[in-house]
């Protein structure tokens, strides 16, 4: 269990990009069909800014999976392991 220390804020980042991915469009396509037209291309502002903060939202949490190593690592190993490491004459005798 000690090499899953740290892994559920990755996990959580993953999830949350599932779900932008899955509702995002789902979010556009609701404020599309509530203007004047239906249709694409969007003609209300808002309907602009619903579509990119969801594509900019969908691209940082992308980016941010994709580069969780080179930044994530206090998240990733806050502390170091607890557990002391055994030495070569410690544990149980391993028979060939």
């Amino acid at each position: 269990m000690n090499g899953l220390r740290g892994w559920p804020f990755a996990l959580t980042l993953l999830g949350t990009l599932s779900l932008a991915s899955f509702g995002g469009p789902f979010l556009i396509l609701l404020v599309v069909m509530g203007g004047e037209s239906n249709r694409w291309p969007p003609d209300r502002s808002i309907e602009w800014i619903v579509t990119g903060a969801v594509v900019a939202l969908e691209l940082v949490l992308l980016v941010a999976c994709v580069t969780i190593r080179w930044w994530g690592r206090p998240f990733l190993d806050p502390t170091p392991d607890p557990s002391p490491v055994p030495k070569s004459n410690e544990g149980p005798a391993i028979i060939p």
